[in-house]
C-alpha cells in the first residue's frame, strides 16, 4: 500500500533555515548536498511535472534485508534531487556498509536513472542524520562535464536503500524536505511523492556456528521464512574436512551441505571441522612421505618431521596399523 503527498516548493521558512545553518545533518553529508538544497531557492519557477516513489522489495521480513528504491517518472531535463528518508527506528535500521568505519555508513547504490546506465557522472551523497537511525539525507545530481538533465517517461530508479527489518508489524517509508531540480537550477514540481507501506513478518531462526579450521556459509543468527528451504554450506579450510555436523545437537556426520526444508521451528547448525586423515606431515594432501612417517612410526625409528596426530583415522590420536593402511589404500586409488 502506497501513500501520497504533495510537497511545497519553494521550502518553508524554517526549511530554509534548516539548509542554511545545516540542522544537525553529519556534516560531510551536508557538503555533498548543500548546492541540491538550495535548488528551489534559486528557482524561477516549476520546469515540468513529475512522479516519485518509493518501491519495496519483497518480501518484508524481520532480519532479512530489505531494499527500497526511489523511482521517478514524467520528469524533463531532471539534473538533481535532495530527499529525506524517513522511517521509524523500531522497526528498521539502514545497513551499514562498512561496519568497521565508525558510524553508519548507509548501503546506498545509485539506480540508472541520472548516469544513464554508468554513462554519465554523477555524485551521490547519504548520511544518518545525527549518525542516529530514522532519517537519511541523501543527495544526487549530475556534475560536470554533463550540461543538461535527462527525461524520464517511464518510473526509472535513482537510489536504493538496503535496510533491515527489526520487528514484527505495520510501518512505513517516507518522504521528507523533497527537492528536485533540472539543469538550470529551476525546481521540477513533483505531482506527488508516494510513501511505502510495509507489513513486516516474523522469521524463524537458525543459529550457525562451527569450529576452527573451517567456517559455514551463511553462519551467525540467520533469519529464515516460515514455510521456506534454507540450505548451509560446509566450508573446510586447506588441509582440513568436515569431520561432523550436529543439527539441533544431533550428530549426522559428514557432510558437506545440509538443508533445513519448510522451516517452521528454530534450529540449530554447528559444522566441526578436523585435519585431512593421513595427512600426518600437514601439509594438505595424502602422500607418499605420510606413509613413510607411518611406517617410521610403527618401526619404532627416529624421525625429523613434526608428526599431527589429529590427522589418525580413528580419533584416538595414536599412529598404528590403520593410519598406514589407509595412507596406503589412498595411495592406490
Amino acid at each position: 500500500m502506497k501513500r501520497t503527498f504533495a510537497p511545497s516548493c519553494p521550502p518553508t521558512d524554517q526549511e530554509e533555515e534548516r539548509a542554511r545553518q545545516g540542522g544537525t545533518t553529519n556534516t560531510t553529508a551536508l557538503q555533498g548536498l548543500a548546492l541540491l538544497l538550495i535548488a528551489c531557492l534559486l528557482g524561477a519557477g516549476p520546469a515540468a511535472a513529475a512522479t516519485v516513489q518509493l518501491t519495496a522489495s519483497e518480501p518484508a521480513a524481520v532480519g532479512i534485508r530489505l531494499a527500497v528504491t526511489v523511482e521517478a517518472s514524467a520528469a524533463t531535463d531532471l539534473y538533481g534531487m535532495a530527499v529525506d528518508v524517513v522511517y521509524d527506528p523500531a522497526y528498521l535500521a539502514v545497513e551499514d556498509a562498512d561496519p568497521l568505519t565508525p558510524g553508519v555508513q548507509p548501503m546506498i547504490t545509485e539506480g540508472t536513472a541520472l548516469n544513464e546506465n554508468a554513462a554519465t557522472p554523477t555524485i551521490l551523497r547519504a548520511a544518518l542524520e545525527d549518525d542516529k537511525q530514522g532519517r537519511l539525507v541523501v543527495g544526487l545530481t549530475r556534475r560536470a562535464p554533463t550540461a543538461s538533465g535527462v527525461d524520464l517517461t517511464s518510473l526509472t530508479g535513482l537510489f536504493t536503500v538496503t535496510f533491515k527489518p527489526l520487528k514484527a508489524g505495520s510501518t512505513a517509508i517516507a518522504f521528507a524536505r523533497p527537492t528536485l531540480f533540472d539543469s538550470q537550477q529551476n525546481p521540477i514540481t513533483a505531482d506527488s511523492w508516494t510513501a511505502a507501506d510495509l507489513a513486516i513478518v516474523g522469521t524463524l531462526t537458525i543459529g550457525v556456528t562451527s569450529s576452527e579450521h573451517g567456517r559455514v556459509e551463511p553462519e551467525g543468527e540467520v533469519a529464515v521464512l516460515t514455510g521456506t528451504d534454507m540450505t548451509f554450506a560446509m566450508i573446510p579450510d586447506t588441509g582440513f574436512v568436515v569431520a561432523t555436523v550436529y543439527i539441533d545437537g544431533r550428530k549426522i556426520g559428514p557432510h558437506n551441505t545440509y538443508t533445513f526444508t519448510n522451516v517452521t521451528v528454530d534450529h540449530t547448525l554447528r559444522a566441526i571441522f578436523r585435519r585431512l586423515p593421513g595427512d600426518l606431515d600437514g601439509d594438505g594432501a595424502v602422500s607418499l612421505g605420510d606413509a613413510i612417517l607411518a611406517a617410521s612410526v610403527l618401526a619404532r625409528l627416529p624421525v625429523s618431521l613434526a608428526i599431527h596426530l589429529d590427522a589418525d583415522v580413528n580419533a584416538d590420536n595414536r599412529i598404528g596399523n590403520e593410519e598406514l593402511v589407509y595412507i596406503l589404500h589412498q595411495l592406490a586409488q
